[in-house]
């Protein structure tokens, strides 16, 4: 199944798997790329879980897209880039709540909320010019034309 954005351009939906299936609220739920990629481009704080010496991590990081890539900024050498350039399996995590809806019965009380969870694996950028292409697009993305001052 495809779909056309306002451009007009073929897109097609994010490949699900039963553990990225939603539960609850189905009808709720898309896996349409664009609206994705509009929460992506939003927020561009994610949460990257991963497993280390058999426990759970998360840690908040920077996160953009450019294209159909997703870059997360992370300290070369440091820990979170070794784990990522690893090839491990990663989880990736973008919420935000937009209102909370109020009940007679605060046992019923909830939220109205956006998220994206991805699954995947990470490799380092080690290309000159796309490492400066990411980084000038996360730069703009957060101040249009601030990347050549």
């Amino acid at each position: 199944m495809t779909t056309t954005d306002l451009a007009g351009t073929t897109v097609s939906p994010l490949t699900s798997c039963p553990r990225s299936r939603v539960q609850r609220a189905v009808k709720r739920a898309s896996y349409d790329r664009e609206t994705a990629y509009r929460l992506i481009d939003r927020l561009k704080t994610a949460h990257v879980g991963f497993v280390e010496e058999g426990e759970p991590r998360i840690i908040p990081i920077t996160a953009w897209r450019l294209g159909d890539d997703l870059y997360l900024h992370t300290l070369n050498g440091g820990r979170l880039s070794r784990r990522l350039g690893s090839g491990a399996l990663l989880c990736i995590s973008f919420a935000v709540t937009n209102e909370w809806v109020m009940t007679k019965s605060a046992f019923h009380h909830s939220a109205n909320y956006e998220s994206l969870v991805l699954y995947g694996r990470a490799q380092p950028v080690t290309d000159d010019a796309a490492f400066d292409a990411s980084f000038r697009a996360i730069i703009n993305q957060i101040e249009p034309h601030r990347r050549p001052e």
